[in-house]
């Protein structure tokens, strides 16, 4: 399979179906009551160009005031400041938007907020990034001075690097985040397990602490380093009470041959036979369900170096990413693996859909000077099915367009049609295209205007419809719902 890894929908999406949301006018700042400018419709043969409303306005304040400096503040005002272009700054490293998230977080703490409700608020703006600047600025603050210290850990655990993962050996690095850390080297980086002091801790704490998802994660990996890992295993199995905790630490102690650590996972497993470790059935194996990718293929050096000829490799991949292919044949193929291509999937499991945080990523993508804008949406309430509405702010200007409203599923033809019709009007040559894709992942390559031309008119690249990837997922969970209804109409025939 190339692209990245097909996304499997899960079940309780199917059955709980798409959110139908809609649309509330927010009240016009002065800055949008300004004269709109007229902007012709303009078409640009095979580029998707939307026709925003168009009007000249400065940056509106919300985007610069500091972060509100309270857990309850930043709560209460969560819906309406701009969170996702503060978490897109914050992840690229921003020094500006870095200060306030650090002057915030220390007001809070020192205004009496205690630092979990802080991690949990603050601290969610720097979690799922992995980018290099943002990682360069955690590592720098956690040996620093107040609660921006202690939250900084939060953006580590996708963080790579010797420095990073020495600060994970550390026995005073928050439990709950050196699981995550070495949870997450195990399945992405295909590590072999050893015993590290800081990670069996980590395994005490969050196990003492109730949390059984963090437990279950911890002591997995703790049990894959061998016999060290016996005794203290055994030891924290007995010292916890009953529940959750206790049967994860109990689960993983199958691969030990200490007879203690044995008796205690045979005594487990005679009343939980259906968890997944205690499976004895020779045929089952875990990993086929998802067997790994073939060994990487080299790339055609002939074929990327005529797409670089092009124009077409003026930029790279967004930092932070990676397109995961076994091999690269194809002028698509080599393109997803090193060129400026971002794939995501275009069913977002949520609502609002975070449209604008999509355009952060594209915008970064296409380079200047697309990538100096601001993006917002407004989305619709949640019980509605008006569309949203997504706004840009670029050199003096906003450009304003509604989306449609297709549940949890980004509306794709106004978001590359928008960032078109930004780039036309800015003089700019960059242009974001729809690449094909057979599944519910879209992948948008971002390239100058004529090299995609150029490209076209070569017979190296084919264009696919930016609403191909919705119309495949939504397919497929048809699909799934058809073969359900049938099982279930089968079963009430056979009296089952």
């Amino acid at each position: 399979m190339t692209g990245m890894l097909r996304r499997v929908v899960p079940l309780a999406a199917w059955l709980a179906g798409a959110f139908l949301a809609g649309c509330a006018d927010r009240p016009a700042s002065d800055a949008d009551k300004s004269a709109e400018v007229p902007r012709p419709a303009t078409a640009e043969g095979v580029f998707l160009m939307a026709v925003p409303r168009v009007r000249e306005s400065p940056i509106p304040e919300r985007f610069t005031r500091e972060l509100p400096a309270r857990v309850a503040d930043f709560e209460a005002q969560a819906a309406d400041y701009p969170l996702v272009h503060v978490r897109k700054k914050l992840c690229a490293g921003d020094a500006e938007v870095l200060g306030r998230f650090s002057r915030a977080v220390n007001a809070a703490a020192a205004a009496g907020d205690d630092l979990d409700a802080l991690r949990r608020s603050y601290g969610s703006l720097l979690e799922w990034c992995g980018r290099p600047e943002l990682c360069a600025w955690a590592a720098r603050t956690v040996d620093g001075d107040g609660a921006a210290a202690e939250l900084a850990w939060a953006a580590l655990p996708l963080c790579g690097g010797h420095e990073v993962e020495a600060l994970f050996e550390r026995l005073d690095a928050p439990a709950a985040t050196v699981v995550e850390y070495w949870s997450t080297r195990y399945w992405r980086d295909d590590f072999v397990p050893r015993w590290r002091p800081a990670l069996a801790s980590a395994l005490g704490e969050v196990a003492r602490a109730g949390d059984a998802r963090a437990t279950r994660q911890a002591a997995d990996l703790v049990s894959r380093s061998g016999t060290a890992a016996a005794e203290p295993l055994v030891a924290l199995h007995d010292e916890l009470p009953p529940g959750e905790p206790r049967d994860a630490v109990a689960a993983s102690l199958g691969a030990l041959s200490h007879p203690r650590a044995q008796e205690i996972f045979r005594e487990y497993c005679a009343r939980a036979e259906r968890d997944l470790a205690c499976r004895t059935d020779p045929d089952f194996d875990e990993g086929t369900e998802d067997p790994a990718e073939p060994p990487a293929a080299p790339v055609d050096g002939e074929l990327e170096e005529k797409l670089r000829s092009l124009g077409l490799f003026v930029r790279g991949p967004l930092p932070g990413t990676e397109n995961w292919l076994s091999g690269a044949h194809t002028p698509a193929e080599v393109l997803k693996r090193s060129g400026p291509v971002h794939c995501f999937d275009v069913e977002t499991d949520q609502h609002p859909n975070e449209h604008d945080a999509l355009l952060y990523d594209l915008a970064e993508l296409a380079g200047p000077p697309l990538d100096r804008a601001i993006f917002e949406e407004e989305p619709p309430p949640p019980e509605e099915e008006t569309p949203y509405r997504l706004r840009a702010y670029l050199d003096g200007r906003s450009y304003e367009i509604d989306a449609a409203n297709f549940g949890d599923w980004y509306d794709l033809n106004q978001v590359l049609g928008l960032l078109n019709a930004m780039a036309a009007d800015q003089g700019a040559a960059a242009r974001v295209v729809a690449l094909p894709t057979e599944d519910q992942t879209a992948c948008v390559l971002a390239a100058p205007r004529e090299a995609i031309l150029a490209g076209i008119e070569e017979g190296l690249l084919e264009l696919g419809d930016a609403g191909d990837a919705m119309d495949a997922g939504k397919g497929f969970e048809d699909e799934v719902m058809r073969k359900l209804r049938e099982a279930v109409e089968a079963g009430a025939d056979d009296g089952t």
